[in-house]
């Protein structure tokens, strides 16, 4: 079976949808073992194979700033923004989006992406701690002191708030 087939070069036929879906599944799985690495790769296959997935641009969004590719992540971000308009998932994309700014310590950006996630879902804890962070002028120092802990593991994000003072406190 060929499914749109004027859009795919001549030496390429689909088969089914189940493979795209089998990598993006493979990917969600990598990442949540925090093989951020392996989650890059299958859910780079799962976009070739599903171009206009939501959930699959995502997920690689996250998995490439969990590898510490912020910028490509910041364009997955974008891409997966302009195919949907569901409040809840704009404000999920946004705060992605913030959270990679955070990170590349782009304090005006993350804000911005930050504030943005907020118009779309308003209950946000993370977004509404991140933002907490940035205005009190502590993501900067933050940043640093967990750096001297883990520097491997360095994500706000993956943490709990209490994680992170714990983390600054102990410096």
């Amino acid at each position: 079976l060929a499914r749109n087939a004027s859009k795919w070069p001549d030496d390429v036929y689909w088969v089914s949808g189940d493979v795209g879906v089998a990598h993006h599944w493979a990917g969600f799985c990598a990442l949540a073992r925090k093989d951020g690495e392996g989650a890059v790769q299958f859910l780079t296959r799962a976009l070739e194979l599903n171009p206009i997935s939501l959930g699959t641009l995502a997920e690689l969004a996250q998995a490439s700033s969990f590898v510490h590719k912020h910028e490509e992540a910041i364009q997955l971000y974008d891409a997966a923004l302009t195919l949907t308009e569901e409040p809840c998932q704009v404000g999920r994309l946004w705060r992605g989006k913030g959270f990679a700014y955070f990170e590349l310590e782009r304090w005006e950006d993350a804000k911005a992406a930050y504030e943005t996630s907020l118009k779309f879902d308003p209950l946000s804890e993370i977004a509404v701690r991140e933002l907490e962070l940035i205005a009190n002028g502590a993501g900067p120092e933050l940043m640093e002191r967990l750096r001297q802990h883990n520097p491997e593991a360095l994500s706000t994000e993956a943490l709990t708030l209490e994680e992170i003072f714990v983390a600054a406190l102990k410096s």
